[in-house]
């Protein structure tokens, strides 16, 4: 039972990690006089200068992945179908350089 649950409530996650019934709801809405929260994409990062600005974060898996996927699509053309086309991420260990 507690497993139901916790799939229908990741189920109805939005790729941000919110569920999208609040997202959608007028409740989050900018604009909304009476709104009773909203959102802010990025991570509050001390900048040089000293300020806080909200910057995004560097999803490396993802960045490797989508790498993949334009040099895929420069070797097969432009105008060639990527349908179906995925590519699987794998995490390698790494050799620091030595100084």
């Amino acid at each position: 039972m507690l497993v139901l649950a916790l799939q229908r409530y990741t189920d109805s996650l939005g790729p941000h990690g919110f569920p999208m019934e609040d997202v959608v709801s007028a409740l989050a809405d900018p604009s909304n006089p009476e709104a009773e929260y909203g959102y802010v994409a990025g991570v509050p990062t001390r900048m040089p200068d000293g300020s806080l600005r909200d910057m995004p974060v560097i999803d490396q898996a993802r960045k490797a992945q989508q790498d993949a996927e334009d040099a895929y699509r420069e070797f097969v053309g432009p105008d060639a179908s990527m349908n179906g086309v995925f590519f699987p991420v794998r995490r390698v260990e790494r050799t620091p350089p030595t100084p």
